[in-house]
């Protein structure tokens, strides 16, 4: 357990997606499909899996999958990864 106090998660709108297909599949098909958070394969803490949420604007990072958008400062990982 653990995580962000204000998670998205605990506001039931968000999952963490492993397996198959690939997870930068899985990243690519939650921005085709309007997903507005997206944290996966390269960004810290998310190498083994694909967060995926429906906030409102659009705040992408999987680096290694070709899946970004400029991310503003107040929403930067802390030290392990989790969004605050």
């Amino acid at each position: 357990m653990g995580g962000a106090s204000n998670s998205r998660h605990l506001y039931g709108d968000a999952a963490d997606l492993v397996g198959t297909p690939t997870l930068c599949s899985l990243a690519q098909e939650a921005r085709s499909h309007g997903f507005g958070g997206i944290f996966g394969p390269g960004y810290p803490a998310h190498n083994d899996h694909t967060h995926i949420d429906g906030r409102s604007g659009q705040v992408w990072s999987a680096p290694s999958c070709g899946v970004g958008r400029e991310i503003p400062l107040d929403i930067l990982p802390d030290d392990q990864g989790v969004i605050r």
